[in-house]
């Protein structure tokens, strides 16, 4: 039960690890094939994963899988790097690769999406380690519960005329008063 894993190439001019580019700005996850990764993301959001850091000594290509419910992004650089071909697609421990993941919605429960980095040798067959990610993604909203009824309502029309008081609707604002 794997995602599609998407192959977009990045301008020559656009280097992956520049300072000031889109892709600086990214969170990034460290992995580990030691233990398992847990951590928490933002629905929409992309991530990049840290597949350098604690790669096998001896590997020299990786590839990686994710549960559907994540959209598996490989950043490279065509000038520098081939797209791998054929069945087991395995992109090179190169610094001009980078993975980045993004949770489609909300996790159902905890942990719920799962990456797996596999590592491999110049053999390419068995893998010299795999990296297990544990994801659960939240949605982060601003929305209120305009209507005070419980419900939160995405597209409440009455957002424009919250009224103040007891009586009234609206956001309950929680200000610092301690000054």
């Amino acid at each position: 039960d794997t995602s599609v894993t998407h192959f977009t190439w990045i301008s020559p001019r656009l280097r992956v690890h520049s300072r000031g580019s889109d892709m600086s700005q990214r969170k990034t996850i460290h992995i580990s094939c030691k233990r398992p990764t847990y951590t928490v993301c933002i629905a929409g959001n992309e991530t990049t994963v840290d597949v350098y850091r604690s790669m096998p000594q001896g590997a020299v290509s990786f590839d990686v899988q994710g549960t559907r419910e994540t959209l598996i992004n490989i950043l490279y650089n065509p000038a520098t790097v081939s797209q791998p071909k054929g069945k087991s697609i395995q992109w090179p421990l190169d610094k001009e690769v980078q993975v980045v993941i993004c949770p489609k919605s909300p996790s159902t429960s905890v942990n719920s999406i799962k990456v797996k980095v596999s590592y491999y040798g110049q053999d390419k067959t068995e893998a010299l380690g795999i990296a297990m990610l544990y994801l659960t993604s939240v949605e982060v909203s601003l929305d209120v519960d305009t209507s005070r009824s419980g419900v939160v309502s995405k597209n409440g029309a009455d957002k424009a005329s919250w009224t103040w008081g007891p009586d009234g609707h609206g956001a309950v604002l929680l200000v610092n008063c301690d000054k």
